[in-house]
């Protein structure tokens, strides 16, 4: 098995079919990749753009095919209209994977504004 070893990360998202419909949620998936001491997401070719954050002063667009990679220990946010994903690196001998706090903001549809936190293992995968 070669060091990089793919894996899938799937992120629940929000599917809006108009404001007076249900919402239904749907999974988008992006290809994981580790190497050495950080993890790098590939962002699909066609879909979603989001507004990267690495940090207050750096953003920009994700583009499509675009490799990201994430630092161990370090966060990036990914944003999209009413939502927004923190992921986090986490590389530890005993836990590797991503720390995904996901924030949905369906307030100016009528909804709620809801959080939820979960760990995607990598190491489950191998």
């Amino acid at each position: 098995m070669s060091r990089k070893s793919v894996y899938r990360f799937v992120a629940a998202l929000i599917a809006l079919a108009t404001p007076s419909h249900l919402f239904a949620a749907s999974h988008i998936s992006f290809p994981i990749e580790r190497e050495n001491d950080q993890l790098c997401i590939t962002f699909p070719d066609s879909g979603i753009r989001w507004l990267i954050t690495i940090t207050p002063d750096k953003k920009n667009v994700s583009t499509y095919g675009q490799r990201l990679c994430i630092e161990k220990d370090s966060e990036i946010q990914l944003s999209e209209k009413h939502e927004t994903h923190t992921i986090k690196a986490v590389i530890q001998e005993d836990r590797i994977g991503l720390e995904v706090t996901s924030v949905v903001d369906l307030r100016s549809f009528g909804g709620e504004l809801t959080s939820e936190s979960y760990f995607i293992s990598l190491s489950a995968h191998l």
